[in-house]
């Protein structure tokens, strides 16, 4: 039987053809279930080292893995809605702008209140009070 988990044969159980052969002590040779002549090293078989229980890999069940296929289905359909959302041409509906994007159409503006100097702080209905150097002016 073949224990090494990496090796593409891994748990397969293999007839023995020869323990020794022309590669040396450490391979064997076996064949393979249509009848072809493999060598495996001997490390990866259970002449070397049997498998341990603890080794053996988990078995899934069908009751564990259901909720993993509805789930997948699930994400699935909602791939497929948001895939044909955007077969739809960009001119259909205006698409909304981020605030992280640059914009095509540069801010305008902000207009300024009549008789306030650029040395003043104003309000929103445009009274100000002078600025104060120094003093951290006003707030934002």
């Amino acid at each position: 039987m073949v224990t090494d988990q990496r090796h593409p044969l891994f748990g397969q159980q293999l007839r023995l053809l020869s323990l020794t052969c022309g590669r040396g002590p450490a391979f064997v040779a076996v064949a393979l279930a249509d009848g072809r002549r493999r060598l495996l090293r001997r490390a990866e078989t259970d002449l070397e080292r049997p498998l341990a229980p603890e080794a053996a890999l988990p078995r899934v069940s069908a009751r564990a893995l259901l909720p993993l296929a509805q789930h997948i289905r699930g994400m699935l359909a909602v791939s497929r809605q948001e895939a044909s959302h955007a077969e739809f041409p960009a001119s259909s509906s205006p698409r909304p702008t981020s605030f992280d994007e640059p914009s095509a159409i540069p801010p305008a503006p902000m207009p300024r209140a009549a008789g306030n100097d650029a040395g003043t702080v104003g309000t929103a209905t445009g009274m100000g009070a002078p600025a104060r150097p120094g003093q951290g002016g006003g707030s934002c």
